[in-house]
């Protein structure tokens, strides 16, 4: 994701900018939707400019409780398992206090991801 702020609430995902192999799921908008039904690991990860932060997944328009992370530093990992329906919708939400920033340009030349989500189907 390039360089963006992030605002709190439901509808204010993080919008990815990039998606690598992608089989089984559709992205638009900040929203993934999941095209088979099944049981899924899913991991995520934020690196924003300020400290205290919270990041959630959103399955189908509501926060899922197993997937809600914080950090006092600014670098949030996340990882839970879903199961879940054909056309399930996914979203990763800022949950914190207040608008993040997520990084680029950390430590080196080139910018570097700041927000990921990996989705794996396992049955």
């Amino acid at each position: 994701v390039g360089p963006q702020t992030v605002a709190v609430g439901p509808s204010n995902v993080v919008l990815f900018n990039m998606t690598g192999v992608v089989s089984g799921f559709t992205y638009g908008a900040g929203v993934i939707t999941i095209t088979n039904a099944g049981t899924y690991a899913i991991t995520y990860s934020a690196t924003c400019t300020t400290g205290s932060v919270q990041f959630a997944l959103s399955l189908n328009n509501s926060v899922d409780g197993s997937a809600v992370y914080g950090s006092a530093d600014g670098e949030v990992n996340g990882q839970t398992i879903l199961t879940t329906g054909a056309g399930s919708t996914l979203s990763l939400l800022n949950t914190s206090l207040t608008p993040v920033v997520l990084a680029t340009g950390l430590g080196g030349v080139y910018s570097n991801v700041n927000a990921s989500i990996l989705i794996e189907k396992l049955a």
